[in-house]
């Protein structure tokens, strides 16, 4: 029997069939899973997206046929069927994706709760954010007829409606913001101890005249002045006008580091491989090319930037009529009959007749696009095609957006929602993104401007003094518990401390009320208080050094004194007992940590760093943020020195900055150049502001907050752990703690009893210091929680022994013979007996020697070795830091 049907026939069938028969065409696709769900189109989609109340089919098969959905109490229960939590309705949050929950006129008649003020709008904010000086309403209704501040009759009214104390009035030191407390000043005579600024009036002490810092805001202080001009070291660059000295490896680097551009002069302008070379010869760095700020200082920088790359023709909204680009007409001239593209393309037949989304919606999960050429699937806000191109998948903001939220990030099927999981926040209603401090306490920044100490409301901008006249107020901190400020005063080589009082309704400490926290330091760069555990930390650039005391400065001891350069900032963090510090290190600047005992040092950050300035921790992120003079940027990394980033990079806002703070979502700077303090937001680097300008010294800038210092466990404060000096905090679990000596003392065998060494100098001889340290490690498994770790104690006491036994006095022996020989004239028997009873005595003694001092083989040896990077002969230590294995000719036990 013949076939009817030839076998080109049985192809041509098929085909028919399949393209035009959906249910055969559903036949052949692809067979779904008992755990999926399958689309009409023959698309698998899980079977947890059933009635989920988002179509996830393209003809929304999955959400038909549904029961609706039941939602508890405690849920609010969307248009779409969706179930959220009640609390997120009227939030100002889309969370049902229909905004279901945000309907206006349901949500304007919400009700406030009693501690809250209403914005009018159903938006809630706390009752003491109304009236704060900062619209936290969308409408601004909280700061609407709201009085002015009323100043008491003590106080002196600014222009400006901030309140300052009365005696501030004239006294040649600007504490309004505006200044308006030095205007009409009658002229003030100076002591004859004083200089008399020319322009502002003011008196500052006569030995600041030519001392090459502007103390005067006009600078006449410093005119007419020869300069006494010291010579750099071989390792550094004079600059022509300035005469300062910067390292010689930053001359002809392309960037001036001199202001007269000295250090640039004569140089072959030739720009290294990372670095991009502007018109006029400069070299600026390659990161800061077309990234919006003229960085260059013809603006070359920012020429000939695309800053609008698309691709020729945009497919969703133009026809490529040669497809290559040259010609691009909007999709709704295509077919309209009309030669557009000049040659008919767009009114070619195959092309007008052509609609591949008309058949199966282009098997495109959400949305199909007709080109004319082709079908393009495009998905809703909030997803994204998959690797098949087809499907719209979920974007998970909260993993994918860097700061997302400010600090919890829920992800939702097509967006996402912020909330504050953080005690003392609340979501701010102009943008839902951010939490903001709910308390009646506002935050304040607190920095130090050479000779004042100031703080600024963050909110409002009204500033007040917390300390005047300082000498020269460097690194600042403080401890919000105790009420007390630190600083570092480069002029007098002292650390201070002084009460912080609120200035609105007390006097400002004077001098008598300051407290003398550590003399003998150097060069103290920066300084961190540990809030928790009561201690304060210093880095000490002269000395190349970071010290730790208790807060009244007792108990002082060198925590880090070998392979620092030039340590510069360090920040405490008392939760997880680790200190972080920035070196400027001329080789290798880096970012180190270790713990609060000084176990486990590492650099973290050593890449992308030139003048690793300021530091600062995130308490809430648990974030680090630093800046860098060279780079013109702040950077940021998670505490262990992973995923970095760049968050802002440009030479135009970035100056010089020296300090860096940060709060709620902001990280706020100080700029030496600009002489200013600014802020951007910590996550983009948007939305610069400046809260103070024109100051005289910016330095050291904090916020003052009671949530910039959380709470934690002392772990040394049940007897001081045991220990008879300083307790500090280990970073490891199987340790809590370790004891330490204070200078001039020693580590018993305990490892927790510290007493005086006995061992007399000579000269500059200084004392042992005395410290603990931890096996590398880090564990011991034989020692319980709350017990130091000591190193081997047979290994330390062979070593003390030896020591001790090269140091007998140099005239024991002649003592000896003189007593020897008056003996044998009396009687040589007698002499005979007692020679041989006095060798095996001493012989005796000397084997029973022991000093338990189980750190004095590391003081002598390993710490003493000062070639390691501390000492160097061209650059005199003080004494504390002077080599300890001297001669033993030097050395008198007692």
């Amino acid at each position: 029997m013949m076939w009817p049907w030839s076998g080109l026939d049985l192809v041509s069938l098929g085909l028919v069939i399949l393209l035009f028969h959906p249910f055969v065409y559903a036949d052949l696709s692809q067979q779904c899973v008992s755990s999926e769900f399958q689309c009409t189109s023959g698309k698998c989609i899980p079977i947890s997206w059933k009635c989920d109340g988002s179509p996830d089919c393209s003809d929304g098969l999955d959400e038909q046929e549904c029961t609706p959905k039941t939602c508890s109490t405690e849920e609010f229960r969307c248009a779409n069927g969706r179930c959220i939590p009640a609390r997120w309705r009227c939030d100002g949050q889309d969370d049902c994706v229909d905004a279901s929950d945000e309907r206006s006129r349901e949500c304007a008649s919400r009700n406030c709760s009693s501690d809250t003020f209403s914005c009018g709008d159903g938006g809630c904010v706390p009752k003491t954010w109304h009236c704060d000086g900062q619209k936290d309403c969308k409408n601004g209704r909280d700061e609407l007829n709201c009085q002015a501040q009323k100043c008491t009759t003590n106080q002196f009214a600014c222009n400006n409606g901030d309140c300052i104390v009365a005696r501030w009035r004239c006294d040649g030191d600007p504490d309004c913001e505006d200044e308006s407390d030095e205007h009409d000043c009658a002229p003030k005579t100076c002591a004859p101890t004083e200089f008399h600024c020319v322009l502002n009036n003011t008196c500052i002490p006569g030995r600041w005249k030519c001392d090459g810092d502007k103390d005067c805001g006009d600078g006449s202080d410093e005119s007419d002045c020869k300069k006494v001009v010291s010579a750099c070291s071989p390792q550094d660059f004079m600059c022509q006008t300035s005469k300062d000295c910067i390292h010689k490896s930053w001359r002809c680097d392309g960037e001036r580091d001199c202001h007269d551009n000295s250090d640039e002069s004569g140089c072959e302008n030739t720009c290294r491989p990372d670095q991009f070379k502007c018109k006029n010869n400069e070299c600026i760095h390659g990161n800061l090319y077309c990234n919006g700020f003229n960085d260059c200082a013809d603006s070359s920088d920012e020429s000939n930037c695309n800053t609008t790359i698309k691709p020729p023709c945009d497919k969703f909204t133009h026809f490529d009529c040669y497809n290559n680009g040259k010609k691009c007409i909007p999709l709704t001239k295509v077919c309209d009959k009309n030669n557009d593209c000049g040659g008919n393309e767009d009114e070619k037949t195959k092309i007008c007749k052509a609609n591949p989304c008309a058949f199966k919606n282009g098997n495109c999960s959400q949305h199909c696009k007709n080109t004319h050429t082709s079908d393009i699937c495009y998905c809703d806000p909030g997803f994204e095609l998959g690797v098949d191109k087809r499907t719209c998948v979920d974007i998970d903001e909260c993993k994918l957006l860097f700061g997302a939220c400010s600090q919890k990030c829920s992800n939702l099927p097509g967006t996402y929602h912020c909330t504050c999981d953080q005690p003392g926040y609340e979501i701010d209603l102009t943008n839902k993104h951010n939490c903001k401090v709910s308390g009646s306490v506002h935050p304040y920044l607190i920095f130090s401007d050479r000779h004042v100490i100031r703080k600024l409301d963050v909110h409002n901008g009204r500033t007040s003094v917390v300390v005047k006249e300082t000498d020269s107020a460097i690194a600042m901190d403080y401890h919000w518990g105790k009420s007390m400020v630190f600083w570092t005063d480069s002029a007098n080589e002292k650390i201070y401390s002084s009460p912080l009082v609120d200035v609105n309704n007390g006097e400002v400490p004077n001098r008598n009320d300051w407290k003398v926290v550590a003399s003998n330091v150097s060069t103290p760069d920066g300084i961190a208080v540990d809030w928790v555990h009561h201690l304060i930390f210093w880095t000490d650039t002269g000395k190349n050094t970071i010290e730790v005391a208790k807060l009244d400065g007792s108990m002082r001891t060198h925590l880090i004194y070998e392979d620092l350069d030039e340590p510069r900032d360090i920040v405490v963090d008392p939760l997880g007992k680790y200190i972080y510090w920035t070196d400027w290190a001329e080789n290798h600047p880096r970012i180190e940590k270790c713990g609060i005992n000084g176990y486990g040092r590492k650099a973290i950050i050593t890449t992308g760093l030139q003048w690793p300035n300021g530091l600062t921790i995130d308490f809430v992120k648990k974030w680090l943020y630093w800046v860098d003079a060279k780079m013109h940027m702040i950077g940021s990394a998670d505490l262990d020195g992973n995923n970095q980033r760049t968050i802002l990079s440009a030479q135009g806002l970035l100056k010089h900055p020296f300090s860096i703070a940060v709060f709620e979502d902001r990280v706020y700077w100080s700029d030496w150049e600009h002489e200013a303090i600014k802020s951007v937001d910590k996550f983009t680097g948007n939305n610069t502001q400046s809260h103070a300008i024109h100051l005289f010294g910016p330095m050291d800038v904090h916020v003052l907050h009671p949530l910039k210092q959380p709470q934690g466990e002392n772990v040394c404060e049940a007897t001081n752990g045991g220990c008879s000096h300083l307790c500090l905090p280990a970073p490891v679990q199987a340790v809590k703690f370790t004891c330490h000596c204070p200078i001039n003392f020693r580590l018993l065998s305990d490892f927790k009893q510290c007493v005086p060494i006995s061992i007399k100098k000579t000269a500059t001889q200084p004392a042992n210091r005395a410290g603990q340290t931890l096996p590398k490690n880090g564990t011991n498994n034989n020692a319980s929680a709350d017990t130091t770790v000591a190193p081997s104690t047979a290994q330390s006491n062979a070593t003390i022994n030896s020591s001790r036994t090269a140091g007998l006095p140099e005239d024991f022996g002649r003592v000896a013979g003189i007593v020897i020989g008056v003996v044998l004239v009396v009687l040589i028997i007698v002499f005979i007996v007692g020679f041989v009873l006095y060798r095996q005595y001493t012989r005796r003694n000397v084997k029973s020697m022991n000093f338990d001092n189980p750190v004095y083989r590391k003081t002598t040896e390993e710490q003493v070795n000062l070639d390691k990077g501390v000492y160097q002969p061209s650059r005199p230590l003080p004494a504390t830091l002077e080599p300890l294995n001297q001669p033993d000719s030097e050395l008198n036990v007692v």
